[in-house]
C-alpha cells in the first residue's frame, strides 16, 4: 500500500531523515520504533503533507490510483484515506467528545456511513458513548487518547499513522489502547505505528523498522526483532539498557 524510497527531510538545520526507505502492505501493521530525536514523529508527518521533503518518494497504491504524498497538499493526502492520530492527542479541548468525533469525518458525505463508523467507534471505545456530550478536556489522558483514535476512524483511513499512542499514559491504560490497535489490525485496516514504547510496538507488529539518527539501521518481522539481541539490548530494557 506504502512504498517510501529515498526519503530525505531536512528541519531547520538538522538533516533528520536520511535516505530512508520502508514499506507496508494492504492490512498490515509496521511499527517504526526508535528513540527521541530519532525522526519518527518527522516521518509522520512528512507522510501527512506537514513538512516538505528535501527528496525522496513516498508512493501510495489506492484503487484511484497512485499517489505521491511527498508532492499532494495535506488536504488531498486526507482524502485519499491517510489520516494520522498525532502525538499529543491534539483534541479540540472546548468541544463535546461528539463534536470531536464529528470533525473526523468532516471529509465524508455519507451520513448513513459516517453513523456505521460512529458505531462501530462507540462499542470500540465504549466511554466515548457514555460521555458523548462532555468537554473533550474534562476526560482523562487515557479517554483522550481513545477520543484522538475515534476521530480518525472517523475519517475512513486506508492507512492510519499511529503517532505515540502510549505516550504519558498508566500501564493499565497502554494495555487497553494496545489491545484495540490490535483489535483494529485485526479488522483489515493498514497502519503505521510510532512508538518509544518498542516490547508492546514489536509484540503486535508484521514488520518493524528501527529507526537510528534518522536512518532505517534494522528490519524484518516484528517477532524477529523482537528476538534480536541488539534490539533486545538497545531498545527492549535487556542486558542493563533502558527501556524506551
Amino acid at each position: 500500500m506504502l512504498e517510501v524510497a529515498k526519503l530525505n527531510v531536512v528541519r531547520g538545520a538538522t538533516h533528520v531523515l536520511k535516505d530512508v526507505s520502508f514499506s507496508i502492505a494492504a492490512g498490515e501493521l509496521a511499527a517504526l520504533v526508535g528513540a527521541n530525536g530519532a525522526g519518527k514523529s518527522t516521518t509522520l508527518l512528512t507522510l501527512s503533507g506537514l513538512l516538505k521533503a528535501r527528496s525522496g518518494s513516498a508512493i501510495l497504491n489506492s484503487p484511484d490510483g497512485p499517489l505521491d504524498l511527498l508532492r499532494a497538499p495535506p488536504e488531498k493526502i486526507v482524502r485519499s484515506g491517510v489520516v494520522q492520530c498525532p502525538e499529543g492527542r491534539q483534541i479540540f479541548q472546548s468541544l463535546s467528545v461528539a463534536e470531536n468525533l464529528s470533525m473526523g469525518a468532516y471529509t465524508r458525505t455519507d451520513a448513513a456511513e459516517i453513523k456505521r463508523t460512529l458505531d462501530q467507534v462507540e462499542v470500540l471505545f465504549p466511554i466515548l458513548a457514555e460521555r458523548r456530550s462532555v468537554a473533550a478536556g474534562t476526560l482523562s489522558g487515557g479517554e483522550q487518547m481513545m477520543l484522538a483514535m475515534g476521530r480518525a476512524l472517523l475519517a475512513a483511513p486506508k492507512l492510519l499513522l499511529l503517532d505515540e499512542p502510549s505516550l504519558g499514559l498508566a500501564p493499565k491504560m497502554v494495555e487497553a489502547i494496545f489491545d484495540v490497535v490490535a483489535r483494529l489490525k485485526a479488522s483489515g485496516v493498514t497502519i503505521l505505528l510510532i512508538e518509544q514504547n518498542a516490547a508492546m510496538a514489536l509484540e503486535v507488529a508484521d514488520r518493524a523498522y528501527v529507526l537510528e539518527h534518522g536512518r532505517i539501521v534494522k528490519s524484518g518481522t516484528g517477532t524477529d526483532l523482537a528476538n534480536s539481541d541488539d534490539v533486545r539490548r538497545a531498545y527492549l530494557g535487556v542486558g542493563g539498557q533502558e527501556a524506551i
